[in-house]
Parts: structure tokens; C-alpha cells; sequence
């Protein structure tokens, strides 16, 4: 006599997910996941070297109502191709959940060396800029943005928010 086994239905499937989530072990840890990823984007593009605060500007507003398109300037004042100049910038949102938003490249022949654009803030957070300069060093500057409405379309509970 062959011995019928019950296949998994979507009531069984659903209720081992809620247990997992119930026990801690599916719960998001996106706070942790994000630094990490920010930590290897970071030494993918500097390794180990130290960035310094110097001649980098990152213009962004302090509050964002709205996270879908926040305008973001990121800029080398004063530099020409004769003189101190960017040869890339990384621009980052930690707690996005891809903290990297976009790397730009730059030569002598570029006419300016600076970057316009709109980017997506899922919460309030610290955007950093890095650049990579032509004499071999690495500039840093951060700026905290407060968003009142996400823009990654994830509904992201608040920083040290424990939802239970």
C-alpha cells in the first residue's frame, strides 16, 4: 500500500512564514544589511585610505518632503584641470536599500567637475560624497537629510523602531 504525502499547500506555506517571522529568525535587518553594504561600496572605491574633509561640496536641502526625487549637487569648487580637481565621485545613502546611488568619472578635458542630479531617500539619513582627486587623495563630506515621505517604495519602519 503506497503511503500519500500531503503536499505543502499555501496555508502551510503562510503559516511557516509567520512562525519564522514570529521567532525572529525572517525578521528585515535592513539597518545592518545597509551599513554593511555602505562599508563595502566605501573600500571598493577607496580601499583602505582615509578620506579628509576638504574642497568638496554636496548641496542637497536639509529636509526632503518627499524621498522619490531629491536634487543633490556634488562639486569641486574652484578646480580647473591645472589645478586640484575630481577624478571620481561615489555618492552614497546608507540607508537606502542599495546604499550606492551613483559614481561619476571625470578627466582633465572635463569642463567642470561637478554633478547635478535627483536620487531616492527611503528615511532620514546622512548622504556621503567621496571623491577620488587627482594628486592620489580622498575628500568626504556628509550631510543629514530629514525625509518626511520615503521614495524606495519599501515601507521601512523608522530607525531603532521595533515593530512586535
Amino acid at each position: 500500500m503506497a503511503v500519500m504525502q500531503e503536499r505543502p499547500g499555501r496555508r502551510r506555506a503562510i503559516g511557516a512564514a509567520l512562525t519564522m517571522g514570529a521567532s525572529g529568525w525572517a525578521t528585515p535587518r535592513a539597518a545592518s544589511a545597509t551599513i554593511d553594504a555602505t562599508a563595502l561600496a566605501i573600500a571598493g572605491h577607496i580601499g583602505n585610505a582615509r578620506p579628509e574633509p576638504g574642497p568638496l561640496v554636496l548641496d542637497i536641502a536639509p529636509i526632503a518632503e518627499n524621498g522619490n526625487g531629491v536634487p543633490v549637487r556634488v562639486s569641486v569648487p574652484g578646480s580647473t584641470s591645472s589645478s586640484p580637481h575630481a577624478l571620481s565621485i561615489l555618492l552614497l545613502a546608507p540607508l537606502n536599500p542599495d546604499p550606492k546611488v551613483a559614481l561619476w568619472h571625470f578627466s582633465a578635458l572635463s569642463a567642470t567637475f561637478e554633478v547635478a542630479t535627483r536620487m531616492r531617500l527611503a528615511r532620514s539619513q546622512t548622504v556621503v560624497a567621496i571623491a577620488l582627486m587627482n594628486d592620489d587623495s580622498y575628500r568626504r563630506v556628509d550631510r543629514a537629510v530629514h525625509v518626511t515621505i520615503g521614495g524606495c517604495g519599501a515601507l521601512l519602519p523608522p530607525s531603532g523602531v521595533v515593530r512586535g
